[in-house]
């Protein structure tokens, strides 16, 4: 229950960052390296009431695993679906004991996006901080 509570948070906390994507072009919320994994997470409201989230994970060994997370009030996994040697298996959230399993690799890649876009920012803000510090000192210069 906890892990529930702490994935809907992260889904939701990823989903307020799209909240003003009202376009039906997918959004990319995340595209990066996560370990030795390729990873992408786009936000698609697809023109519908209810948009969906999608992580697209691709792994050293050429599989594709894809989750599509229903982003409503509730958000919850709607698909998985897994592509290797060019067999794709889908599940979908009626197969419970998957999903469980399913949900702590898509709670594993979330949390480690937003702790990547946490580092970002803190990169972001210590640029920031230089750059007007540098600008500061420029302006004073200038008034000399």
């Amino acid at each position: 229950m906890k892990n529930s509570i702490k994935s809907i948070g992260l889904a939701s906390l990823i989903s307020i960052g799209a909240a003003g994507c009202s376009d039906t072009n997918p959004t990319v919320l995340y595209n990066g390296k996560i370990g030795d994994d390729e990873v992408t997470l786009t936000y698609d409201n697809n023109g519908l009431d209810i948009p969906l989230q999608i992580l697209n994970i691709r792994k050293p060994d050429e599989r594709t695993i894809t989750f599509q997370l229903v982003d409503s009030h509730t958000p919850w996994i709607k698909t998985v679906e897994i592509i290797k040697s060019g067999k794709t298996n889908t599940y979908t959230f009626n197969d419970i004991a998957f999903m469980e399993g399913a949900k702590k690799y898509f709670d594993y890649y979330l949390e480690s996006i937003r702790q990547t876009n946490v580092i970002k920012g803190l990169q972001k803000n210590e640029e920031d901080k230089e750059s007007y510090s540098a600008r500061q000192k420029k302006g004073l210069e200038d008034l000399k």
